[in-house]
């Protein structure tokens, strides 16, 4: 995502002979633009330029004032564009939880799981969803549909958007568990589990603890 940048606007000119300038005298070079009245008149506010304009004293503080206000506002324009699009919701509730960020996504697609207690004893396959989420953590959803809703749903609270995972494996963060010795994959196989069906490629991802 990209953020814009305002150029600092330019405020409007007076012509000489105005009622809020006086003449300038003959000596002025040309094109130079005319004094404003006492300080019991009307000022002309600061004018921001693209040019080199000359200093003013009179308009520095509030020169100063603009140019901060305009950096602010650039770098608030150059957060990502998925929590700029949340916070422009109207109605989040107010335990609203942010946006996941999409740049760790590296890989994902569709896959066979069996997780569950009662699916290891059933024997019985579940079509879910796995993402490879930055360089060491597995994330497995039940469907991609799934993974689109925690991904963009500005909607959901935390534990909304926790639920919506089936299994997060974050090999790092495991191995510093005190009583975690390692994880183990096992040898890639080409096996048919119904008769008539096609063989698929299966292996097994084991967790070893104390």
């Amino acid at each position: 995502s990209a953020g814009s940048v305002e150029s600092a606007p330019l405020m409007p000119k007076f012509p000489p002979g105005s009622a809020t300038t006086k003449p300038r005298s003959t000596d002025d070079p040309p094109g130079k633009p005319p004094l404003p009245l006492n300080e019991q008149e009307k000022a002309p506010a600061p004018r921001l330029a693209t040019g080199s304009p000359e200093p003013n004293p009179m308009s520095s503080a509030a020169s100063s004032a603009s140019s901060s206000d305009i950096a602010s506002t650039n770098t608030l324009k150059q957060s990502k564009q998925d929590h700029s699009v949340q916070s422009e919701v109207k109605g989040l509730p107010l335990d609203a939880s942010p946006l996941p960020d999409a740049t760790p996504i590296l890989a994902s697609g569709p896959i066979l799981t069996r997780s569950s207690l009662r699916s290891l004893v059933m024997k019985k396959w579940h079509t879910s969803h796995w993402v490879r989420y930055g360089p060491t953590t597995l994330l497995v959803f039940r469907t991609e549909d799934d993974f689109d809703d925690w991904l963009r749903n500005p909607y959901h609270s935390q534990r909304q958007r926790d639920y919506l995972v089936k299994a997060r494996l974050d090999f790092f963060s495991e191995m510093k568990k005190p009583d975690v010795r390692g994880f183990k994959m096992t040898e890639m196989k080409l096996k048919a589990y119904e008769k008539k069906g096609e063989p698929m490629h299966n292996f097994k991802l084991e967790k070893w603890t104390n």
